[in-house]
C-alpha cells in the first residue's frame, strides 16, 4: 500500500516490534539507497543503483537480504510545495514497485536533500567527481533522517 499520511505510515510500522525502512533518493540515472533501523535508531548509507527502474530484481533481492519492512521514496516538490514534472516519474516508479513488493511505501518531501548532501560532502573537501558518486546515497540518508528525527 502506498500511504499518503505520515502518521498512518508510522502507525503501520509501530505495529512491528522493530523495523527497517529503505530510503530511496530516486534518479533516472542513479538512485541512492539508505536504511533506517528502529532498533538502534540509526540511518546507514547502503548503495547506489544505476537505472533503478530496470533493476527491480536486484532491488527486490536487496529488500529481502536486509529484511526491509517499508520504503520511503523521496518526492521532489517545488519550493512552493507544488508538484514538478519529475514527481510523475516518482509516482510511476512507486506504483510499479508496489506491484513487485508487498511493503508499505510513502512518498516524502525531499526538497534540499541533494543540495544539503553536496554541501556536506564539500565541507569534508571531497572532489566533485567523488561527490557526484556519493551525493545520492547521502541524500537518501538525509531523507530518512528528516523523516524519522
Amino acid at each position: 500500500m502506498i500511504f499518503e499520511s505520515k502518521s498512518e505510515f508510522l502507525n503501520e510500522l509501530n505495529n512491528l516490534n522493530k523495523f527497517k525502512v529503505l530510503g530511496i533518493d530516486f534518479g533516472l540515472k542513479k538512485s541512492g539507497l539508505a536504511i533506517y533501523t528502529s532498533e538502534i535508531n540509526i540511518v546507514t548509507p547502503l548503495a547506489i543503483f544505476n537505472d533503478i527502474t530496470s533493476n527491480f530484481d536486484n532491488l527486490t533481492l536487496l529488500l529481502k537480504e536486509n529484511r526491509i519492512n517499508a520504503i520511503i521514496i523521496g518526492y521532489p516538490l517545488k519550493l512552493d510545495g507544488n508538484e514538478t514534472i519529475y514527481t510523475e516519474k516518482i509516482k510511476k516508479f512507486a506504483d510499479t514497485l508496489i506491484d513487485k513488493v508487498n511493503l508499505p511505501i510513502i512518498l516524502s518531501d525531499e526538497r534540499f536533500t541533494t543540495s544539503l548532501a553536496n554541501t556536506l560532502l564539500k565541507e569534508v573537501n571531497l572532489k566533485r567527481k567523488v561527490r557526484n558518486k556519493m551525493d545520492d546515497i547521502v541524500a537518501a540518508s538525509i531523507l530518512l533522517e528528516n523523516f524519522f528525527y
